[in-house]
């Protein structure tokens, strides 16, 4: 890849770190061919790098495409506890209601979950978005609290792919 594999980012900052990131990768993967003893945590490195510019690309499409990122908020939320009449079963039950107002707020911040989310049907389909999960999966091996899984060349290669399909994917879109 090379710069002008992202002319359709139209933030030049953005992409100026995107081509600075893969730049990086490519030192990072030759490094990791000739150091064997922290191959794996070099593999986990150049995931976390792809990760990213999987999210910041999804995130520019959102952006470019006008995509709105909501959550739902609740407020004046009350409990009522009494017996209440079920028609259905023509008895009083003690229960619990609850009332409140739910509205949709912006999200400020989106993330790449959110991103895969909103696209999964209109942009991505499900072999991309499946792809793009097993790449999430993959980078949150890097939390020190978790189980950690081995990272293998072919886990990179995969991630590569997936890298690859969502950069050609957003460049016909994008352009």
């Amino acid at each position: 890849m090379d710069g002008a594999d992202f002319d359709f980012v139209k933030n030049e900052a953005l992409k100026k770190n995107i081509e600075d990131s893969i730049k990086f990768l490519s030192t990072l993967w030759l490094f990791s061919e000739k150091n064997k003893e922290d191959r794996e945590e070099i593999y986990r490195t150049i995931i976390i790098y792809q990760a990213s510019i999987v999210e910041a690309l999804l995130l520019h499409y959102c952006e470019r495409k006008k995509i709105p990122f909501t959550e739902i908020e609740y407020a004046f939320c009350n409990q009522v506890t009494g017996d209440f009449y079920d028609i259905k079963s023509d008895k009083y039950h003690n229960a619990k209601m609850f009332f409140g107002l739910k509205h949709e707020i912006n999200k400020p911040i989106a993330t790449l979950a959110d991103a895969t989310v909103k696209l999964k049907n209109n942009l991505l389909g499900i072999r991309l978005f499946t792809r793009i999960e097993d790449l999430k999966e993959k980078r949150n091996t890097v939390h020190l609290f978790k189980t950690r899984d081995a990272i293998t060349k072919k886990d990179v290669e995969k991630a590569t792919e997936t890298l690859l399909w969502v950069v050609r994917k957003l460049s016909k879109k994008l352009k």
